[in-house]
C-alpha cells in the first residue's frame, strides 16, 4: 500500500569535505532512521515511506541523505568514488549530524553503503534495513550492462558522454528509472558501477555478522534489477530475516510504503527492547 500523499520536508545543506551536502532531518522521537538512496536517486526516493512512517509515529526522527553527485550534494573525487569511499561519506554525515544509535535504511546501492558504514562506525549504528538491496555478487541490473569498468572510462570522457548519452538514457528508462533523471546522475551512476567491488561487499557482510548487528532484508519477487536469490544470500550472510513481496518492483519503499513502514517500525521496537 502507498499513502495518499508523500512527505517532502525542507532540504537542508551542510558543508562536508569542502562541498555542499544536502539532507532532510525531521522529528525528535526514537532512534534516528537514516535513509540512503540508490544510484541514481535522491532523498525524494523515500518521500512515500516517510509519509507512511509519520502516519503511525508523527514525531519519529527521519534523516535522508543525498549521496555525492546526486540530489543536491556536490560530486566528490570527480564522481568515481568506490563503495568504501561512499560509505565513509555516510559515516561523515552521521558524525556531522551527531547521530548515534541510528538504524540505517539502504535502498538498492544504498544497501551496500550501509554495510560499509556499519563496519566503519559500528558504535553509531543500531541496526540495518535493506530494501531491494544489492548483495554479495553482481545482480541482473549489473549483468545486463556492458563491462562497467569500460563504460566508466567512456562516460568520464566528454566525447563519450555526448555520443552515447542518448543510449544510456534509454537504457535507464527501460530499466524503470524516470526519464526526468538528470544526465549527470546517470553518468555518475555508471562511474560508480565501474568501481563497484562485490568482494568488498561480501567482506563487509561478514564483518557486520561478526559484530552481531541486527538486520532485516526486504525485496519484491518481481524486482527487475535485483533477483530474490541475491536478497536470500545477503540475509543468510547477515543472519537476518527476509521479507518478500509477491509484487512491487524495485521501489518497494513506494509501492509497499505502508508494509515497509510496519516492518521498519517493528524492527526498531525489537532493537529497543532487546
Amino acid at each position: 500500500m502507498t499513502p495518499a500523499s508523500p512527505h517532502d520536508p525542507q532540504l537542508k545543506t551542510l558543508t562536508l569535505r569542502d562541498v555542499a551536502a544536502t539532507y532532510t532531518d525531521e522529528g525528535t522521537e526514537g532512534p534516528p532512521l537514516v535513509m540512503i538512496h540508490g544510484l541514481p536517486g535522491s532523498v525524494r526516493d523515500f518521500r512515500w515511506l516517510e509519509a507512511a512512517l509519520r502516519r503511525q509515529q508523527p514525531h519519529i526522527r527521519v534523516v535522508r541523505l543525498d549521496m555525492p553527485g546526486f540530489g543536491g550534494t556536490d560530486e566528490v573525487l570527480g564522481g568515481r568514488m568506490t563503495v568504501e569511499e561512499r560509505s565513509e561519506f555516510v559515516v561523515d554525515m552521521l558524525k556531522a549530524l551527531e547521530l548515534k544509535g541510528a538504524i540505517l535504511v539502504g535502498h538498492s546501492m544504498g544497501g551496500g553503503l550501509i554495510l560499509g558504514a556499519a563496519v566503519s562506525a559500528p558504535r553509531r549504528v543500531a541496526g540495518l534495513a535493506f530494501l531491494s538491496s544489492i548483495g554479495l555478487r553482481p545482480h541482473r541490473g549489473v549483468r545486463v550492462l556492458p563491462n562497467p569498468r569500460w563504460m566508466a572510462r567512456v562516460f568520464c570522457n566528454p566525447v563519450g558522454r555526448r555520443v552515447l548519452g542518448g543510449v544510456l538514457r534509454r537504457a535507464f528508462v527501460k530499466s524503470g528509472f524516470p526519464s526526468s533523471t538528470p544526465d549527470h546522475e546517470r553518468f555518475a551512476t555508471v562511474r560508480a558501477l565501474g568501481v563497484l567491488n562485490f568482494e568488498t561487499l561480501a567482506g563487509f557482510a561478514d564483518e557486520v555478522a561478526a559484530l552481531g548487528l541486527p538486520a532485516r532484508v526486504l525485496i519484491a519477487e518481481d524486482d527487475p534489477l535485483v533477483e530474490v536469490s541475491i536478497a536470500e544470500e545477503l540475509a543468510d550472510a547477515l543472519g537476518a530475516p527476509l521479507k518478500r513481496f509477491e509484487a512491487g518492483g524495485h521501489n518497494i519503499q513506494k509501492t509497499h510504503a505502508v508494509e515497509v513502514s510496519d516492518a521498519v517500525l517493528a524492527f526498531t521496537t525489537s532493537i529497543r527492547t532487546a
